[in-house]
């Protein structure tokens, strides 16, 4: 008699935390939680690979026509479409691979059910700003200022701007995009920000920042900002960011918002119960906020207590999820 083998399926080959991901908003595309520093990022331009057809095109222009004429801030510009990534674990090298994609495409097909190969998967940042008392910030978008509503998500926060170099398009780098953001959106109070060594932050500091003498201690290291995580927004918006621990030698009472972005800032301890708590009262309201900034919460609690962790927090909070709703 012959013996029958069981044939596993793919679905009992995924990690459980994988599905965990997903039922919360997002998808982690790779985890790096002991970090990985800028100068080991390298990137690669390759075609891009979004799907196409001639309704899709003309669905496009049309839409954007109407999202002008909703949003007198929205205006179509080059960006960074996410093609993937890889990690060499040999010489802790992330690279990256990116195509050129408009804006307007992200923003007509990320409200259509299309599936992620037909959607323009931008690649942008998330600056997880972590004070050096233990707090991280997040920030009320001004609803005056965004299509997307008062929702609440990380800061700093953006697209991976492309930088025209003769006549083609090349990205920021991760660590210039985090940068320019972080200095777009928060003030430092009672100090000045260090010049970056960063070209396109000093171009951003010229624009935007009084340059003054530095006061006292420098304020942060953009040599010691790290990617923990690339994550993909799942339930809404479509896009991909990397998650970018920034350490910052202040307090949180020294930080203030600054433009006209964001109306509120808001502070969340990163103890572990904090952090668990903060991604649960997020999870359960998703309308209120980003699956980006359900993922850094998450990814977060992986970098500063482990991976283990990160995998029994995030089966802990869909139980919880579970049980409230049930209720």
């Amino acid at each position: 008699m012959h013996s029958r083998r069981l044939k596993v399926g793919s679905i009992f080959q995924q990690p459980m935390y994988r599905y965990d991901e997903n039922l919360l908003g997002f998808e982690t595309d790779l985890i790096f939680f002991e970090g990985i520093p800028a100068s080991n990022v390298v990137y690669h331009k390759v075609p891009n690979t979004r799907r196409e057809t001639p309704y899709i095109r003309r669905l496009i222009e049309s839409r954007w026509q109407e999202i002008v004429k909703r949003n007198p801030w929205a205006y179509d510009s080059p960006r960074a479409r996410y093609e993937g990534a890889t990690f060499d674990n040999d010489t802790r090298t992330l690279q990256i691979f990116w195509s050129e994609e408009r804006y307007s495409t992200h923003a007509v097909m990320r409200e259509t059910i299309f599936p992620r190969s037909y959607q323009a998967n931008l690649f942008t940042i998330n600056g997880i700003l972590l004070t050096r008392d233990g707090y991280i910030p997040i920030a009320v978008r001004n609803p005056r200022r965004t299509d997307q509503g008062r929702i609440l998500h990380i800061t700093p926060a953006g697209f991976i701007d492309l930088k025209k170099v003769g006549t083609r398009f090349v990205p920021e780098r991760v660590d210039e995009a985090t940068l320019r953001k972080l200095l777009d959106e928060l003030n430092f109070i009672g100090v000045h920000i260090m010049e970056s060594p960063y070209d396109a932050t000093l171009r951003e500091m010229k624009e935007e920042l009084k340059r003054k003498k530095p006061e006292g201690e420098i304020p942060f290291d953009p040599n010691k900002m790290s990617i923990i995580a690339i994550i993909y927004n799942s339930r809404k918006n479509f896009d991909y960011t990397a998650a970018v621990l920034i350490p910052v030698n202040l307090s949180h009472e020294e930080i203030t918002l600054r433009g006209e972005e964001h109306e509120e800032l808001k502070w969340v301890r990163t103890s572990l119960d904090s952090l668990k708590t903060t991604l649960f009262e997020l999870a359960i309201a998703p309308e209120t906020n980003s699956g980006h900034l359900r993922g850094d919460i998450a990814c977060l609690i992986g970098y500063l207590y482990g991976v283990e962790e990160y995998k029994k927090t995030l089966e802990e909070i869909v139980m919880e999820i579970n049980f409230y709703e049930s209720k």
